[in-house]
């Protein structure tokens, strides 16, 4: 006899107004019974309307839940595994544009919620004991910094654009890889988070000429055209520049400003399930520093609270806890 949970969920409606909702999902089908969800500058501008989804949906996409008792997180990416890039090893580029929480076919499929329905075939990774709750939501997000394991950065000197989340835990992430220098453009109330690890602080737009230093390596983790334009004239010539993929919106930009400079330029698209495997490793690794990330933490019905706080840019992680 099959078996029916019944359970709240913040659901995201159409006119995009926030409600908590009653859903029933079947036990004989894949679900997780969540823990916690952060909430991330994508579901920020689902709220504001920036993105082309489908409602109602139940947002949420950077998960820790339990599944068949064991603690777990998962990929947002959810690849077809037929098409020719999911053939060829780039499952973040699959053309289904899949994505847990944002836009799966199952729209009551998102962590912003007590349960939530899983995809048949998700691939799903088990949490170290060593790691707390909370701070396993940062698996995604660590695993969204790949770019920066395409470059070797022992001994170089690197400035990272924009100090959210992307930005604080690039910065993490760059330590760890042993990058000699290392500076940061944002809030201080942010950066103050992690300053045990910052070399250089600089205030959020400071002019170009009050950098210190030029640098070996500018990672833009601000994803619009004047924060690229901001670390192309930064980096040095014949340097390095990471396009972090976290844009809302296409933009254009006049290349010849690389070619000028004869830089190397790094994009990226997310991640490959695989990539979950080192995120883990790191953030087992640095779990104290991680922990000072996470700023705010919610009840679902804490909702506007969590939204008011999205608005102010100068926080740290935001997440909903789930228990």
């Amino acid at each position: 006899m099959k078996e029916k949970i019944r359970y709240k969920a913040l659901e995201l409606s159409k006119g995009r107004k926030l409600k908590i909702v009653e859903k029933e999902l079947s036990t004989d089908k894949p679900y997780a019974k969540m823990l916690y969800s952060g909430i991330c500058g994508t579901d920020k501008h689902a709220l504001q309307g920036k993105l082309n989804i489908k409602l109602p949906i139940v947002l949420g996409h950077e998960n820790v839940g339990i599944v068949n008792g064991k603690r777990v997180t998962w990929p947002t990416i959810l690849p077809c595994g037929k098409c020719s890039n999911c053939l060829a090893g780039m499952e973040n580029i699959c053309k289904e544009d899949n994505l847990f929480g944002i836009t799966t076919r199952n729209p009551m499929a998102g962590g912003f919620a007590e349960y939530t329905p899983l995809p048949k075939n998700i691939q799903l990774f088990e949490i170290p004991d060593e790691i707390d709750d909370d701070v396993a939501v940062l698996i995604e997000t660590m695993a969204s910094t790949k770019a920066l394991r395409r470059i070797d950065l022992k001994g170089k000197k690197l400035l990272i654009i924009g100090s959210g989340p992307i930005g604080m835990l690039s910065a993490i992430h760059a330590k760890h890889l042993g990058v000699k220098t290392m500076g940061i453009t944002g809030y201080k109330e942010q950066v103050d988070l992690i300053k045990e690890i910052i070399d250089e602080f600089y205030e959020k737009n400071i002019p170009i000429e009050k950098l210190k230093n030029e640098y070996d390596i500018v990672m833009d983790a601000g994803g619009n055209v004047g924060s690229l334009d901001y670390s192309v004239r930064a980096v040095k010539p014949r340097g390095t520049v990471i396009e972090s993929g976290c844009m809302t919106k296409d933009f254009f930009f006049d290349i010849s400003k690389l070619v000028k400079k004869e830089l190397v330029m790094i994009t990226q698209l997310g991640y490959v399930s695989k990539d979950f495997k080192w995120a883990i490793e790191i953030v087992r690794k640095n779990k104290d520093i991680l922990k000072k990330v996470i700023t705010h933490k919610f009840k679902l019905s804490e909702y506007k609270k969590a939204v008011d706080v999205l608005e102010n840019q100068k926080h740290g992680k935001v997440m909903f806890s789930l228990k």
